[in-house]
């Protein structure tokens, strides 16, 4: 008698974070390097970072924020990074920080600075229902800093000028294949490509 060869469909389906304010945690900062991006009809380069943030609470129907292994559930922005007056980012980082960012603010700002930090941030759906997008971050009300939770996930912030391997190698297949098509990663494999190759046989005549 021939045996049955079951096969069963065992992949999750991605669950997204649900539309609404929600308290979230800034937890990795993810270095892109400068993208090729379509802007008003025209490819520009533009260096790109992307922020993720996990969240704290419950949605309307009392269940908590978190997949079904029961980690939180995490939201992801891709800003351009820039705090000019139309910037994105600074937009956003005025809202967070419920004020306006002053010259001496936008100098050397150190995006790091944020990782740990609690805010609000109002999620909306694509109109297909498959992502989740921030559509505005705000700081958290005074009547809640009182009942902010632990972290949960290790902070992480993984920069291309301070390249770090351990760090590349532990970021998400998406990013990592992202991050291949930067300039500085192409740069750099072009200047390794070019750079002198030294043979055993060439080291025959160094004096040492």
């Amino acid at each position: 008698m021939d045996k049955k060869m079951i096969i069963s469909d065992n992949s999750k389906e991605f669950k997204i974070a649900p539309a609404g304010l929600h308290m979230a945690r800034l937890y990795s900062i993810i270095d892109l390097g400068h993208q090729a991006t379509e802007w008003a009809g025209e490819t520009k380069i533009m260096h790109k970072v992307v922020l993720t943030w996990e969240l704290h609470g419950d949605d309307d129907t009392g269940a908590p924020l978190k997949t079904d292994d029961g980690k939180p559930l995490i939201v992801s922005k891709r800003y351009t990074v820039s705090l000019g007056d139309q910037a994105r980012l600074r937009q956003d980082l005025e809202s967070w920080g419920n004020k306006k960012m002053t010259t001496e603010d936008r100098k050397n700002f150190d995006l790091k600075s944020l990782l740990d930090k609690f805010c609000m941030v109002n999620i909306t759906h694509s109109e297909d229902g498959k992502y989740a997008n921030i559509s505005g971050i705000s700081p958290v009300p005074s009547a809640l800093r009182g009942a902010i939770p632990a972290g949960i996930n290790p902070t992480n912030h993984f920069w291309l000028a301070e390249f770090d391997q351990a760090k590349y190698d532990a970021l998400p297949k998406y990013y990592k294949e992202k991050i291949t098509e930067s300039s500085e990663w192409r740069g750099q494999q072009e200047r390794e490509k070019n750079a002198p190759k030294i043979e055993d046989d060439d080291l025959s005549e160094v004096p040492f």
